[in-house]
């Protein structure tokens, strides 16, 4: 049988799951809060901008070079059970374009349909975040969702979105998938899995 949606969730925590740097415990972060990717992590070729803004041909080439790189990630972070219900935790990072934009995340959990390989969208678990504005960083944010135990398996998709004076530059969605590197605010610390059981 089929999981019912309302039998598997609880309630969407209305706040990011995001963590002060250097602490481990997961707090209330406004929204646009956003954590850098360390040093030196490869990022999206700069597009070399004119005071005027990128030009048409700068913007196709800067948001192809961010689709194909490794800076560009979503994640199950977070697959706990404590006593009767458990949390899980979804992360994505996305890389700049070489100039300002605003970027933006819309995490959406997902879950298996029973007897098949398909996964449907879990109904309000949706929402969109403002990572920040950047121009030469890859940030990172992330939402927790608190769940009742269950059986059934869950995942999530994240949709990636670069703007610029409020303009619509480019969108990309990534479902999740593991073994990503620092990926921060994990549970057990270096989790990174593209399915969570909660059993």
């Amino acid at each position: 049988m089929d999981p019912s949606p309302a039998a598997i969730f609880l309630s969407v925590r209305a706040r990011m799951a995001i963590s002060l740097m250097g602490t481990g415990a997961a707090l209330a972060a406004p929204a646009g809060a956003a954590l850098a990717a360390p040093a030196g992590a490869a990022l999206a070729a700069p597009a070399a901008a004119s005071v005027h803004g990128p030009t048409a041909a700068q913007i196709r080439a800067a948001l192809t070079a961010a689709e194909r790189s490794k800076q560009l990630w979503a994640t199950v972070n977070i697959c706990t059970t404590t006593h009767r219900h458990g949390r899980l935790g979804l992360r994505g990072q996305m890389p700049s374009l070489g100039f300002a934009t605003d970027m933006y995340m819309t995490f959406e959990v997902t879950y298996q349909v029973w007897g098949s390989r398909g996964f449907k969208p879990l109904p309000t678990t949706k929402a969109r975040v403002l990572v920040g504005q950047t121009t030469n960083k890859a940030l990172q944010i992330g939402r927790t969702y608190p769940f009742q135990t269950s059986t059934a398996l869950l995942a999530g998709r994240i949709t990636f979105e670069w703007r610029r004076s409020g303009k619509l530059l480019g969108r990309t969605t990534r479902r999740t998938t593991g073994h990503h590197s620092h990926v921060d605010f994990a549970d057990p610390p270096g989790f990174s899995r593209s399915f969570c059981r909660l059993s």
